[in-house]
């Protein structure tokens, strides 16, 4: 039924966002309105939204818990002009600091 595919979509997108805590900074809660940040797909990628959209507008970045080795700002996965992914510093473009991804070799 249709029903039970729209759970199951809901809770895969839920098993996801579990794995992006893990991999990224906890956004923490909304600073505008004290929401709970949750985990959105947009046309560009993923991001943190306030729960209180459409009365909040609050979104954040996706950043790494890993730091940048030239400024320790947070780092972010961005891509490339021809669609490669990277890694570069969040503190853009006050630092240039980019990392290419080592799994995008295709063959």
């Amino acid at each position: 039924s249709l029903d039970s595919g729209e759970e199951s979509t809901s809770l895969a997108f839920k098993d996801q966002e579990e794995v992006f805590r893990k991999k990224y900074l906890d956004p923490g809660k909304c600073e505008n309105c004290g929401g709970k940040m949750i985990l959105k797909k947009g046309k560009f990628g993923s991001f943190w939204a306030c729960e209180n959209y459409p009365k909040c507008k609050t979104t954040k970045p996706l950043l790494l818990k890993e730091k940048c080795p030239e400024c320790g700002s947070p780092l972010v996965e961005r891509r490339g002009k021809w669609g490669k992914t990277f890694i570069g510093c969040s503190n853009y473009p006050k630092c240039r600091y980019i990392r290419k991804e080592s799994g995008n070799k295709s063959k």
